[in-house]
């Protein structure tokens, strides 16, 4: 599969393991939530499209109420790969490896 995109590369100075968990992603059509509880770095909110209650970083929750283009998912990364950063906030980089959409954090990479 082909891919094409003018994200800028990264390179990744750490591994970083893969943690067990259930990934997630909130898109821009799916996206409405209502928030729970609102803090000044994270939300506690509820997507009735998930059936699902999680923290989402304030960054990603619209005036609309929306959470766009958000994952939970923490890419596992081989030091020496080459990643798309997509949108940096806080400590994090949402990241592509191989089209898949994810993050990590900005000390993973160069």
């Amino acid at each position: 599969m082909d891919r094409c995109d003018f994200l800028q590369e990264r390179k990744v100075v750490h591994d970083v393991k893969y943690h067990t968990q259930i990934p997630f992603f909130i898109t821009f059509n799916h996206g409405n939530i209502q928030i729970l509880e609102q803090h000044s770095i994270q939300s506690k909110v509820y997507c009735p499209y998930n059936n699902r209650t999680f923290w989402v970083e304030n960054e990603f929750v619209t005036k609309d109420m929306k959470a766009y283009d958000y994952t939970n998912y923490e890419i596992p990364l081989k030091k020496g790969d080459t990643v798309k950063e997509v949108f940096a906030y806080q400590d994090k980089v949402q990241i592509k490896k191989n089209g898949i959409l994810g993050w990590t954090y900005r000390s993973n990479l160069e």
